[in-house]
């Protein structure tokens, strides 16, 4: 059985409490969303749900990295992860321009 959104999250949460790293926390939520984009950019789109749990993650990890003053170090990887998607339909890419440049500060 492939691991659910819902489980991924438990792990996230869990992973937070185990090791407090700003850093190590901020790479496992980009992780979590680019694993989401790359199976999309491979093998085509997928449901709209599936969509919107990954601008939902995407949203609280580009929180978390702003809220630790941590945009400008990870502001690379967030725009290559979005630039990968840029096939994808449902204004997935649309929607995480738009949520990365809430909180970018270029």
């Amino acid at each position: 059985k492939d691991p659910s959104f819902r489980e991924c999250n438990k792990l996230i949460t869990s992973f937070k409490k185990l090791i407090p790293d700003p850093h190590a926390i901020a790479g496992l939520m980009l992780y979590y969303v680019e694993q989401g984009c790359s199976l999309s950019a491979q093998y085509g789109d997928y449901d709209e749900p599936f969509y919107t749990a990954l601008e939902n993650n995407f949203n609280k990890a580009v929180k978390f990295i702003s809220a630790n003053g941590l945009m400008s170090e990870y502001s690379p990887r967030m725009k290559k992860m979005i630039e990968s998607v840029e096939c994808c339909g449902y204004g997935f890419p649309d929607t995480l321009w738009d949520i990365y440049y809430e909180y970018a500060e270029d």
